[in-house]
């Protein structure tokens, strides 16, 4: 049923720190200065000053009557654009946080913006610290399913932890190649791109997904996947996810033990995502309605709400990757970045665990489980199967992580 590791390893240590919108603070510097220099030139001269600036008032003012700006979102205003790759996945930290707040109806189980997001220069600039040890387990269930289309590995490579979750569907063939592609591939990939994470985790899914293409016979055989690398040298967390499959953080705030969520979670209820489906079904309403409709609780498919997939983003499903000569399931992942600490605990879990049990009840679980010495992956799968009747295939694994000097007991059940 589950299998039990402890590692260690040596690592610096990054500080969580409070969220500091540091990309809104430059954007609004910018725009003082630009205003602050155009001051500065006028008022040298007091009359001319006056009236350079009475006409600029009254030019801005006919220009905004026939050109009126659109507002601009909160989430562009702390994230301009940016190439660069830390940046990215900082923004996506952001939107998977702000996203399960959101769908959790501020019911608490997530920890806030300002608990959980890090500040950008903490992930570009890590502070050493003492190095961590971790203990590991795993479990799973084929619950009610005639047959268990799950997969998931766990491994230490030369730059540091790696874990991964594959949620099959329409069989388990995808799932178990993808699972053991990535495994085996991604240290050598993170080589190949200089260490840059977020290039190796999209380049090398991108070829599983090529090669899974090749093989005719899985033309409706998919798989989701949340992957999580732990840096060993920045303790810096970065995390692929493919659809709803998750991976959050469990981590004691202020004396309550709250969820930080490392994965945006993509169906059909997603913007983008909904948007795409519109053009590729030729119904622009769709781009409107599956958004609302996820507000009901309602499962979306896609291309048929009969006999579709419910995610919007997968491996495999290539019958389903172009509809119409539009793009419909696509792979590409979305990429987060975080901080891991001592104390923290990681779970990576499909959506058999995800979709049946409330974020406060697996914080209950998890904080009964330190209190007994159990293991917190077997808690879940079982409280998922007897306590909330899951209807799919379930799959945890939990990583705790300790300081150097603390050496856990291994108990499990």
């Amino acid at each position: 049923m589950h299998a039990i590791e402890i590692h260690e390893f040596k690592t610096d240590i990054t500080s969580q720190q409070k969220f500091i919108p540091e990309a809104a603070h430059l954007h609004f510097q910018g725009s003082c200065q630009c205003r602050r220099k155009f001051i500065i030139a006028t008022e040298s001269v007091p009359i001319i000053g006056t009236i350079v600036r009475k006409v600029a008032q009254f030019v801005i003012f006919i220009y905004h009557i026939f050109f009126p700006e659109k507002p601009e979102s909160s989430e562009n205003m702390f994230f301009p654009k940016n190439s660069d790759p830390i940046a990215k996945m900082w923004k996506n930290t952001y939107k998977a946080i702000q996203e399960h707040r959101e769908a959790d109806n501020d019911n608490g189980a997530y920890a806030t913006i300002e608990e959980a997001f890090p500040s950008l220069s903490s992930l570009k600039t890590p502070i050493p610290h003492e190095p961590l040890t971790y203990s590991y387990h795993f479990a799973e269930a084929q619950g009610i399913r005639p047959t268990m289309e799950d997969a998931h590995f766990q491994i230490e490579i030369e730059q540091g932890i790696l874990a991964g979750v594959f949620d099959g569907h329409g069989g388990d063939a995808v799932a178990k190649y993808a699972n053991t592609a990535f495994s085996e591939r991604f240290s050598q990939k993170l080589h190949q791109t200089n260490g840059n994470v977020r290039e190796a985790f999209t380049i090398l899914l991108n070829e599983i997904h090529d090669e899974i293409a090749q093989r005719k016979e899985w033309g409706y055989i998919g798989s989701t996947a949340v992957i999580s690398f732990i840096d060993k040298t920045t303790r810096l967390i970065y995390t692929a996810t493919l659809g709803d499959s998750e991976a959050n953080i469990y981590r004691v705030i202020d004396g309550k033990m709250k969820s930080i969520p490392l994965s945006c979670v993509r169906d059909w209820s997603s913007e983008k995502d909904a948007a795409r489906a519109a053009e590729a079904l030729n119904s622009p309403d769709i781009a409107i309605k599956w958004p609302q409709e996820k507000k009901n609780d309602e499962k979306i498919r896609f291309p048929h709400p009969d006999y579709g997939i419910n995610v919007s983003r997968a491996l495999g499903d290539v019958k389903l990757s172009s509809w119409n000569e539009r793009p419909g399931v696509i792979h590409k992942p979305k990429i987060t970045v975080n901080i891991v600490q001592p104390g923290d605990i990681l779970i990576l879990a499909c959506d058999g665990l995800k979709d049946y049990v409330p974020e406060q009840s697996i914080i209950g679980n998890i904080e009964t489980s330190l209190k007994t010495g159990r293991n917190i992956s077997n808690a879940l799968v079982e409280s998922a199967i007897n306590d909330f009747d899951s209807g799919d295939n379930v799959t945890v694994i939990s990583i705790q992580f300790y300081t150097a000097q603390y050496n856990p007991c291994s108990n499990s059940d």
